[in-house]
């Protein structure tokens, strides 16, 4: 087996989320390993600067950016077939539909073996649904894939994806950056003009459909009634923001439910919360989950996809049922009401995180998965 192993990375990305800090803390993390991450970016950002990019740069990680467009997709296999000649790559790791698409083409023609990371499905819209779709055919022919949860390996197997193929390796956590505290120069309790006794509820995410926040929406609306001291602040942006908006006009919410649209000091809030919210529809296994846990914040969240995984009800969170407006409310005012029993559950996941979800112990598991796919690869040709 070779004594170094270079791996390229692909990733169609419009921002510094979930699975890019994933693929940033195993970069941090690899630092004078044995593995080289080159990283491919399908950069997706129109309208800014791609923050994912930006880190990566940061960290000084050798960076190729892709252009998204399928029109340009021979150029992009072209450049790709160019690095893996030059940088001379041993291995493909993708993680979404698209790099899966592109992983699955370099690998037919430059004879190296193609490991995709899955994360769900949203089925957001017909577009992505049918992308989905093609992705789950494709997907059986990769040499590995890695689910972030055991509910996206039941969902693999679900699409046929053979159970041998398929290694589980939870997301990670970069538990010293939120750890500490944050709010400097501008507390965000002062920059949303929070009184001290207010109680600040806080989610992060896309503004989209699968996201239930018409349902935190309405929740609010209950919460609004009974207790006068709690704000909600929705922090991202996306497609849906035009209907959330419209419903706090429409329903008052003004001074309850504060938008920011695209933050880059996301770490501030974790800082300044009460506790997290996520009335998700569908998920994986939420890395802003992890994010509130290692900042020693409680959690209310849906019992969908992986979250059960890591929130255990009433000891470092509550679950409720998608789209139960009831049961949200009841849960988010348990928890404003109680400081005590949050603060508990809050400790209790940073313990959690602390033992289970650290990036050393990520890179550990994708390592060994690299290691066994490419001695298999290579046992097969020879």
């Amino acid at each position: 087996m070779r004594d170094h192993i270079n791996i390229l990375q692909l990733r169609a990305s419009p921002f510094l989320g979930s699975p890019e800090k994933m693929i940033v803390g195993r970069i941090k993390s690899i630092s004078g390993n044995s593995k080289t991450y080159y990283m491919g970016v399908f950069d997706e950002q129109d309208d800014r600067e791609n923050d994912f990019i930006i880190e990566l740069r940061r960290l000084k990680a050798p960076a190729f950016k892709l252009h998204p467009s399928v029109f340009r997709l021979y150029n992009t296999i072209e450049l790709l077939m160019k690095i893996i000649r030059t940088h001379k790559i041993h291995l493909i790791c993708s993680n979404d539909y698209k790099s899966n698409f592109v992983a699955f083409i370099l690998g037919k023609i430059c004879k190296i073996p193609i490991v995709s990371v899955f994360h769900g499905r949203t089925g957001k819209d017909l577009k992505v649904r049918l992308y989905e779709k093609i992705d789950s055919v494709i997907l059986k022919s990769f040499d590995a894939v890695i689910a972030v949860c055991d509910h996206a390996k039941e969902l693999l197997k679900k699409n046929s994806v053979h159970a041998e193929l398929i290694h589980t390796i939870p997301n990670a956590v970069d538990i010293d950056t939120l750890s500490g505290t944050w709010d400097k120069d501008i507390p965000v309790r002062k920059e949303f003009n929070l009184h001290e006794k207010d109680r600040l509820i806080v989610f992060i995410g896309r503004l989209s459909v699968e996201k239930g926040l018409i349902y935190l929406l309405q929740a609010s609306l209950i919460i609004s009634k009974e207790i006068d001291n709690v704000k909600i602040i929705l922090l991202g942006d996306g497609s849906y923001r035009k209907k959330i908006e419209g419903f706090i006009q429409e329903y008052g919410l003004s001074e309850n439910v504060l938008l920011t649209g695209y933050r880059k000091d996301v770490h501030r809030f974790f800082d300044a919360m009460n506790f997290l919210v996520l009335p998700s529809l569908t998920e994986g296994m939420p890395v802003v989950i992890l994010e509130a846990f290692a900042a020693g914040k409680a959690v209310v969240a849906s019992r969908v996809g992986g979250i059960p995984e890591i929130v255990s009800h009433g000891i470092n969170g509550l679950l409720v049922e998608p789209g139960n407006v009831e049961q949200l409310a009841d849960a988010m005012c348990r928890m404003v009401n109680d400081d005590e029993m949050t603060r508990q559950m809050g400790i209790n996941g940073l313990k959690m995180v602390r033992k289970k979800y650290s990036f050393p112990v990520q890179v550990i598991n994708y390592n060994r998965v690299y290691l066994v796919v490419m001695e298999n690869y290579f046992n097969k040709r020879n």
